[in-house]
């Protein structure tokens, strides 16, 4: 059976995830926010009088929504629940009326047979960088910095923490309004907490040189006194020169280390 996630399941589902990624999972950090949007569904998965997986629907926009959050209670683990609970999503976003979904995930994760096999199609592929921060005090010069009110996207997709979003102006317009467009010296630089799922800020957007960039994106996080900047570029040459950085995690050596994948519903409806 599969229900909405409502506030009292909160200490089960907490309980549930404790052991995703060493106990760092992001999904404590964003349920309350998950449960209040008014658009998308949080949804559990009851099995045994329990809850055994949670999964998340997220609207992009009014015709695409995002599947993220996938958890399934380690005792319950390799028994199809992941299968089952994507084959509900699809089937709900159809009746909500979504014409797309879309999902995104490491090329490590063994999901991957499953969500092709469901006919979902590859559109993207990125290289993931996060730059750890430390806990030196900023030497940011405020007088080079300007917020600006305009800026020319360089990309089809905006990267916030494991969701991508495609550029239009309401989101660009939104960035420019809680002062995430900056100009740096000769460059121009999108740096946000903007749908962060933890203490970390999202480099979606640049302009100019790497060094000026980069040099940015550190004084600006130690500042803010966050933990890490998440990026994922299609750029070789930036992927080259991130590569080098000591401050940035390069956990391997594939070129393009994360897939974007979308449906088409209307062919689902047929």
């Amino acid at each position: 059976m599969f229900r909405k996630v409502v506030m009292a399941d909160k200490k089960e589902i907490l309980d549930l995830i404790k052991d995703v990624w060493d106990g760092t999972d992001y999904i404590g950090n964003v349920f309350d926010g998950w449960i209040m949007e008014p658009f998308g569904e949080f949804t559990c998965m009851i099995l045994d009088d329990r809850i055994v997986a949670v999964s998340k629907m997220t609207q992009l926009n009014s015709e695409c929504v995002w599947f993220e959050g996938l958890r399934v209670e380690s005792s319950y683990r390799k028994r199809g629940l992941g299968k089952a609970f994507l084959e509900y999503q699809i089937k709900r976003a159809i009746e909500l009326g979504y014409k797309n979904v879309q999902l995104s995930t490491y090329y490590e994760n063994l999901s991957i047979k499953i969500i092709e096999a469901f006919g979902f199609k590859k559109i993207e592929e990125f290289k993931l960088n996060e730059i750890t921060i430390d806990k030196e005090e900023s030497n940011l010069d405020l007088k080079k910095v300007l917020k600006l009110k305009t800026y020319q996207p360089t990309r089809k997709y905006y990267f916030f923490d494991f969701s991508f979003f495609e550029v239009e102006n309401k989101l660009l317009e939104e960035l420019i309004a809680i002062g995430d467009v900056y100009q740096y010296k000769n460059s121009s630089i999108i740096l946000t907490a903007y749908k962060a799922k933890g203490n970390f800020l999202s480099l979606v957007d640049f302009t100019g040189d790497y060094e000026e960039v980069y040099e940015f994106c550190i004084e600006r996080a130690r500042e803010m006194k966050v933990e890490a900047i998440v990026s994922v570029s299609q750029d070789d040459e930036f992927i080259r020169f991130m590569k080098q950085k000591k401050e940035v995690n390069t956990s391997n050596d594939e070129l393009r280390d994360v897939y974007l994948y979308e449906m088409d519903l209307e062919d689902e409806k047929c």
